[in-house]
């Protein structure tokens, strides 16, 4: 190729469309969406900081201050994973974990339990309603992230956390081996 007077002129044989083309830019992948952490606790206090660590370690996070606020927020929102307090008014935290599992939508979603109760019948109760972990309180940020990453590892996202409004795609089906 020749350049003339500030022209790229094609060398013979190569179409002028070639040189002018725009140049394609690979695709960086997309982000991974951020995971989303239902706080449920009936003290403002404690949500606000646990709120707080989430955010910092970047997660997206909904707040429940009652029972029957979270199984409303799980069955309509997404959420990837439920941090739930045990001993709160209205609806208890055993009793929303037992309800949710039978709910179609919720029934894999993991749910962490956390609660002062650390007693190892209030831990058998957590794990006979369908808690996935427990934490006690108080816990440090580590523990607490630590717990999480065992469910939403970085490239983990939970089956199940499209909101029912939103269609999800197709899943590419896997020829079967032979």
């Amino acid at each position: 190729m020749v350049e003339e007077a500030g022209k790229k002129i094609p060398d013979e044989g190569q179409e002028s469309a070639d040189i002018y083309a725009p140049q394609k830019k690979k695709d960086a992948s997309p982000p991974s969406p951020r995971k989303v952490i239902l706080i449920v606790d009936d003290k403002g206090s404690i949500r606000n900081i646990i709120k707080h660590d989430l955010e910092q370690a970047g997660y997206n996070t909904l707040e429940a201050a009652d029972g029957l606020t979270a199984i409303e927020k799980a069955l309509k929102e997404k959420v990837d994973l439920i941090l739930l307090d045990v001993m709160m008014p209205k609806v208890d935290g055993l009793t929303v974990c037992k309800r949710l599992r039978q709910e179609e939508r919720t029934k894999t979603m993991p749910i962490v339990l956390c609660t002062a109760k650390g007693q190892k019948e209030d831990i058998v109760s957590a794990m006979k309603v369908g808690a996935d972990d427990y934490i006690i309180k108080p816990f440090t940020k580590a523990t607490l992230l630590a717990k999480l990453e065992k469910f939403l590892g970085p490239n983990k996202m939970v089956e199940g956390n499209v909101p029912p409004s939103e269609d999800k795609p197709p899943t590419p089906s896997k020829p079967s081996p032979e």
